[in-house]
């Protein structure tokens, strides 16, 4: 299907998730993963205009609208507001995931994309941007 990746053994690269991976005790970051489908409910409450009208949606069999994931941030948002309780603050969470927009097609732009989200949640102040900022810097000089 156009705009749309097929991983062949011979092109699929986990430089990325190495080079993270590396990483992860220095930083302290944990690997997670969300969902592919979420309700398209959750991105229409929580996502801007450009990426709901981007969705890829269906009804699926139990008559629930649901989305192909368009980006991470909404999942981690319902995730961690509904076990909050559960986690010691901050969170230092990564994942490198799948994620689909109905976009038109451009040089470089499919409609399936590979996406590094390192988040910290829980931590006030400019310190866990400036930890993020240092890890991007490590994980692309690596």
């Amino acid at each position: 299907m156009p705009g749309f990746l097929e991983l062949r053994p011979d092109i699929v690269n986990s430089a990325s998730r190495g080079r993270l991976s590396r990483r992860k005790p220095r930083y302290g970051f944990v690997e997670w993963e969300g969902p592919p489908l979420e309700a398209t409910e959750l991105y229409k409450k929580k996502s801007g205009a450009e990426i709901v009208d981007q969705l890829f949606t269906f009804t699926d069999k139990g008559e629930r609208e649901v989305a192909l994931r368009p980006e991470l941030t909404p999942t981690l948002a319902r995730v961690v507001a509904a076990h909050e309780r559960e986690f010691k603050k901050p969170l230092k969470w990564f994942s490198i995931g799948q994620f689909f927009r109905y976009e038109k097609q451009q040089r470089g732009r499919l409609r399936e994309h590979f996406q590094l989200n390192c988040d910290i949640t829980g931590e006030a102040g400019l310190a866990a941007d400036i930890e993020l900022v240092a890890l991007c810097i490590d994980v692309l000089r690596a």
